[in-house]
C-alpha cells in the first residue's frame, strides 16, 4: 500500500528561488566570525593556486589572523 502526502495535492509546483541556482553551498553560509572566514579563504585560494613563492610576503598576515582567532 502506498501512503500519499497528507493535506491537498499542490496545484503549482514548487519553485525555487532563482537566487539560490547562481551560488554554491559554501558561498551561502553565513560565518560567525567573517574575518577569521576571510583569511581562511585567503589561504586556501593560495594554497589552491600552488603557494606561489613571490606571495608569500602577501600571504603571512592572513596566517596570523588565522592562528590568533583559532586560539580564541
Amino acid at each position: 500500500m502506498k501512503w500519499n502526502k497528507a493535506g491537498r495535492p499542490r496545484t503549482k509546483p514548487k519553485v525555487e528561488p532563482e537566487l539560490d541556482n547562481k551560488y554554491t553551498k559554501e558561498e551561502l553560509k553565513v560565518y560567525k566570525d567573517p574575518v577569521q572566514a576571510l583569511a581562511m579563504a585567503v589561504v586556501k585560494q593560495w594554497k589552491d593556486d600552488g603557494c606561489p613563492k613571490q606571495d608569500a610576503d602577501g600571504i603571512k598576515p592572513w596566517v596570523e589572523i588565522l592562528k590568533t582567532t583559532e586560539r580564541e
